[in-house]
């Protein structure tokens, strides 16, 4: 199975960002990913934001290998989906 990257454009006291940690936290162990997570209100993070035209204000932000997936609230069951797709290809 190939490794995936999430990347989570994350921030302080943000609580749909700390559910999507503990999300991939529980999606680590079923799925091969690597997950990094980046404070938005660093240059690297607002870099990331402008360049996949995330936002700042609808955190987390979510890319998988590299691509915007979603920001806001994320979806157990669409990411769930979008896993399985990758480890199929």
């Amino acid at each position: 199975m190939r490794e995936i990257k999430i990347t989570i454009l994350s921030k302080e006291d943000c609580h749909f960002c700390d559910v999507a940690k503990a999300l991939f936290k529980q999606l680590k162990v079923e799925f091969n990913v690597n997950i990094e997570i980046i404070d938005i209100n660093t240059p690297e993070g607002k870099t990331q934001a402008e360049k996949f035209g995330l936002g700042l204000l609808f955190l987390p932000g979510i890319l998988i290998n590299d691509h915007p997936f979603s920001y806001g609230r994320p979806s157990e069951k669409k990411l769930r989906k979008e896993l399985m797709r990758l480890i199929n290809e």
